[in-house]
């Protein structure tokens, strides 16, 4: 942007790391991801890699931009961040919960695991013959979409003429399901 002739205070850099939030922390060589990185605000969801019962996450922003978004609630009687001035208490402790009940290295293991799943089944699919391929660092693998019975039956999400597999940590990923 600053090539472009933009002064910095004059654009917001949003990272949308639904997924990869929770990934880039724990390998050795992450793309750019953080504040000191540039971002002004981060989103990262807790169903996804944490594998929480119901759809949550969080959104961290720099602290003076989020004050630039804070009002009044004259029904708490206080300043709130949240759009809407109300918020679902249970979703925060979902979260909690399922940080908490991890150490970095048991997070760090399930990455790994991730992201080798995802590397077995980018080079199984190549050696059968079909183009396949993810980006780095990524658990989401592209490849051609297959007739519709194929991706129905593994639940696989089709774009166009591809489909994704995401080969996320909840699910019970096995080698044998990779060859069928």
């Amino acid at each position: 942007m600053s090539q472009a002739g933009f002064k910095r205070e004059d654009y917001y850099i949003h990272g949308d790391a639904a997924l990869s939030g929770m990934i880039l922390p724990f390998v050795d060589d992450p793309q750019p991801h953080t504040f000191s990185d540039g971002l002004d605000s981060i989103g990262v969801s807790g169903h996804k890699m944490l594998a929480s019962p119901i759809p949550c996450g969080i959104a961290i922003g720099r602290k003076k931009l989020v004050d630039n978004i804070t009002v009044e609630v004259d029904y708490i009687a206080a300043h709130d961040k949240t759009i809407t001035g109300s918020r679902n208490g249970h979703t925060p402790l979902v979260l909690w919960t399922a940080i908490k009940g991890h150490t970095f290295d048991a997070f760090k293991a399930r990455i790994d695991r991730c992201l080798s799943m995802a590397d077995y089944v980018v080079n199984r699919i190549r050696s059968a013959g079909y183009n396949a391929w993810k980006h780095k660092n990524s658990i989401t693998v592209v490849v051609p979409r297959p007739e519709e019975s194929v991706w129905e039956k593994w639940s696989l999400a089709p774009s166009g003429n591809e489909v994704h597999v995401v080969t996320t940590a909840h699910n019970e990923w096995e080698t044998e399901r990779v060859e069928q």
